[in-house]
């Protein structure tokens, strides 16, 4: 290392500082991880990038949609899905805050059984949803939770030991806090 130096606030509340404890959420990063998962159980010959979604999720509603496909981003949800699954009081994946809310405390998915109700296809389409279906493919051709599943094949064998799967409602003793501007354009 040359030069190894942080900045900035953790929390600018209580005016905590950056420093080399500091946990970050990687917000869109983890679709990154989940891509891996699945390239990783296709080298593991648990899954082809050519199955269908059926295959692993029965009820999706259309024919000839590959796991390769979902990974390029060619299929997919338009913005008014309704991808409701029934373990779910909130019943609208693609209004969640953050990913961690689709999950039960012990890492598993809310539901495995979605209703595919007003849901459409259409090309080129980056949505969260698309990804919860993916570590959904993930838990069932791993028999694994996809956060086991993640931490045993691609987090340990990263080295990264401060990387974890996060719950939203868990306690991180340095947890950085995003901020973002309002709508009036102040931070």
């Amino acid at each position: 290392v040359i030069y190894q130096k942080t900045y900035g606030l953790a929390n600018a509340e209580s005016s905590r500082v950056i420093d080399q404890k500091t946990s970050f959420n990687l917000s869109s990063l983890t679709r990154t991880l989940t891509t891996s998962c699945v390239l990783k159980l296709a080298d593991q010959g648990k899954l082809n990038l050519g199955d269908e979604m059926r295959k692993f999720i029965p009820e999706y509603p259309f024919d000839g949609v590959t796991i390769k496909s979902f990974l390029q981003q060619n299929e997919g949800n338009n913005n008014e899905v309704q991808l409701r699954c029934s373990g779910n009081s909130a019943g609208n994946l693609s209004k969640y805050k953050a990913r961690n809310d689709a999950y039960n405390g012990d890492g598993t998915l809310l539901d495995n059984k979605c209703d595919f109700t007003n849901y459409n296809c259409s090309k080129e389409k980056y949505l969260n949803d698309n990804y919860l279906m993916l570590a959904q493919i993930v838990e069932k051709a791993s028999g694994k939770t996809f956060t086991e599943y993640l931490l045993d094949n691609i987090i340990k064998k990263l080295g990264l030991k401060n990387t974890l799967m996060d719950n939203l409602d868990s306690v991180l003793a340095y947890r950085a806090k995003g901020y973002g501007k309002n709508r009036q354009g102040i931070w």
